[in-house]
């Protein structure tokens, strides 16, 4: 009889249930490791939808651009330009916004034009959605530096934007109805969906400009303005879900049958798994890699592990070579967005966990 994630990580339950109401209220964490799962919970349950943050980015629009590289629709090697065509740069290629070195800013406050300070001014739920998109558009396009293409890697929600806008351009659908048609529904992930319905939504913050604390309403605010559907946030979903997906990644990554379901062919998933060319970046297509220095996985995750972090709370690694997943759901922003213990808190629940597997050589 497998133990229970208690008896299996004593000191990383431990970790979790003394980080409860100081780092954040709730978490969920699911580990995989060579062959088996274990799942733990605070404030939280196996049917709680957590705010997934950036984790869309890896989930839904890596996914769902990987699968259409598959299917022929698209490839790496289109440009921008070819899908948007008022952005005049056609150097810049998908796989330049995959791996963040296009040359976009990482983030600008683009929400803050359908608002104002004390609450939401002229937004509309019918109608700003539409007016956000092409405003949005306009002023992305506007901030892409040339001279940094290919030079650095800029972590860049602008850069996913313009990838989401550049796939649903090409394929004539939106992101999220691709991603339900080709991975939540086919992969029976019914949880992962943006905009959310369910009364089992963990809440975020308080909002300063919404004015009240957010239950199954994305976080994000330039997200929210665009109507809770976007290429860098907005995806909601359950530990055991995202644990899935990530485990078809692995197992794809591995060339081994999945217990799961068919998901994307080995060659594929190793693609994206693999590193840019830009020097001294830890950035994949998609994914982000482990850092030399300052990693938020801490010193025992082996070096091709691929993961991606959340704003939110919420985290996934992958680490290949010892055959492991660990998920990371909480709701830290509850606390409020200068809340930082996040930070110190991923790399001991990494470290601890990593040792507690036995796994460190």
């Amino acid at each position: 009889m497998k133990q229970s994630f208690e008896k299996k990580f004593p000191k990383t339950h431990a970790l979790l249930v003394l980080s409860s109401g100081n780092v954040f209220p709730s978490y969920g964490v699911g580990v995989f490791y060579k062959g088996n799962t274990w799942t733990d919970f605070g404030g939280a349950n196996a049917e709680s939808l957590f705010d997934l943050a950036s984790l869309t980015k890896v989930l839904c629009t890596t996914t769902v651009f990987a699968m259409a590289v598959e299917k022929g629709l698209l490839s790496l090697d289109t440009t921008l330009h070819d899908c948007v065509a008022d952005f005049p740069d056609k150097r810049v290629k998908l796989s330049h916004l995959l791996n963040h070195s296009a040359g976009f800013p990482d983030w600008l406050p683009l929400h803050d034009h359908f608002h104002d300070a004390k609450g939401r001014g002229a937004f509309s739920a019918q109608e700003t959605p539409a007016l956000a998109r092409k405003y949005y558009e306009e002023k992305i396009i506007q901030s892409h530096v040339p001279e940094n293409f290919e030079k650095k890697c800029v972590y860049s929600d602008l850069g996913f934007l313009m990838l989401g806008w550049a796939i649903e351009n090409k394929l004539n659908t939106h992101i999220d109805a691709l991603f339900q048609e080709w991975v939540a529904i086919p992969h029976r992930l019914e949880s992962l969906q943006f905009l959310p319905i369910s009364p089992k939504v963990i809440p975020t913050e308080n909002c300063p400009w919404r004015g009240h604390v957010l239950a199954g309403e994305v976080h994000d605010d330039n997200c929210f303005v665009l109507g809770g559907v976007a290429a860098h946030a907005g995806l909601f979903g359950t530990l055991g879900d995202v644990l899935k997906l990530s485990r078809l990644w692995l197992d794809s990554f591995l060339d081994r049958s999945s217990p799961l379901s068919p998901f994307l062919k080995p060659s594929t998933s190793q693609t994206f798994f693999t590193f840019t060319h830009v020097q001294g970046s830890a950035r994949a297509l998609g994914w982000d890699g482990v850092e030399k220095t300052g990693s938020s996985t801490g010193k025992y995750f082996s070096p091709n592990s691929r993961g991606h972090l959340g704003y939110t709370g919420t985290s996934i690694w992958i680490d290949p070579e010892k055959d492991l997943i660990a998920v990371c759901l909480t709701n830290r922003v509850y606390y409020g967005r200068s809340n930082d213990k996040i930070k110190p808190f991923r790399v001991q629940f990494h470290d601890t966990l990593v040792l507690e597997t036995g796994s460190v050589s």
